[in-house]
């Protein structure tokens, strides 16, 4: 109940890799949440890709997970 909510989630994907769908992402996550994300991708991406969310407007994103 007190961690602290990350939001603005956004992907970052290994470079050329550019997805033709992805399945919408959750407002907010807070510690110990599990996100899933689906995407169609044309070929399999060349790299690892990241999930970040911001704790406010202002800050920087953090990385939530990557594979």
């Amino acid at each position: 109940l007190r961690s602290p909510r990350l939001a603005n989630l956004h992907i970052e994907w290994p470079a050329g890799s550019v997805p033709e769908w992805v399945s919408p992402l959750l407002p907010s996550v807070f510690d110990g949440d599990t996100v899933h994300v689906f995407a169609l991708l044309g070929k399999a991406p060349a790299g690892h890709l990241r999930l970040l969310g911001k704790p406010t407007e202002d800050e920087a994103p953090q990385v939530i997970g990557q594979g």
